[in-house]
């Protein structure tokens, strides 16, 4: 369904990407504000740097997991200004209590994510509270880039029992890595996106990220069509 819009006839869809490298974000921002009628993006950081650059021109946010805390809307029922979109909050509580009835005598649980990504970090904090409700120790480890995944995740494995993996776009692309990892010293995985599971994760109850974009393009088109969010 294309729902009255084709790219290259009646609208112009503009794509860049920051390839992981958050410095272009400021920058990239600015150039789309300068050229479209409304703006997406797709993270936190990326959601941010949209935001800094204008207060007029419409803004949609996805895979942002806590949009209030980041300081994107004032509240989930009333966003305000130019800003609304869909959040990817994974089920954090069950997905923890998933991993454990896995492997019910586990006494340490580990969680790896990239340290910079908003996101992984929010969903760190309530994984560790989940962890130790349960009367579990969490192991948190944290990268930079996907250059330090393999020996992070060498390190951490051999210190749990199990391990818990937020949605984090460096931990995704090194999802592969970490799985043979896993594999290898006999430690399941829970991770918060569905996606991970073909990589490696052993199961979670996740997000499925290509309805969440359809989602976000339906609330775009909206916007679109009645020019208003």
């Amino acid at each position: 369904e294309r729902n009255d819009f084709v790219d290259g006839e009646n609208v112009a869809i503009n794509v860049l990407n920051a390839q992981g490298s958050s410095g272009n974000l400021h920058d990239m921002a600015q150039q789309l504000a300068d050229e479209s009628d409304l703006l997406l993006g797709i993270s936190t950081s990326a959601a941010q740097a949209l935001a800094s650059v204008t207060d007029d021109i419409p803004i949609l946010f996805t895979a942002t997991t806590d949009p209030k805390g980041a300081g994107l809307i004032e509240s989930v029922d009333a966003p305000g200004g130019n800003i609304t979109g869909t959040s990817d909050m994974v089920p954090f509580e069950e997905q923890i209590e998933l991993l454990i009835s896995i492997i019910p005598e586990s006494e340490k649980i580990g969680i790896i994510f990239n340290s910079s990504e908003p996101n992984s970090q929010v969903q760190a904090d309530l994984a560790v509270e989940a962890i130790e409700m349960s009367n579990r120790e969490a192991v948190i480890m944290t990268v930079t880039n996907t250059n330090d995944v393999q020996q992070v995740a060498e390190r951490l494995l051999s210190e749990v029992d199990a391990l818990y993996i937020p949605t984090d776009n460096t931990l995704s692309s090194a999802a592969t890595t970490v799985g043979e990892l896993a594999i290898e010293h006999q430690i399941p995985i829970v991770a918060g996106s569905i996606d991970h599971t073909a990589d490696g994760g052993l199961a979670t109850y996740g997000m499925d990220y290509y309805s969440l974009g359809q989602q976000t393009g339906k609330m775009a088109i909206d916007i679109l069509k009645n020019e208003t969010l």
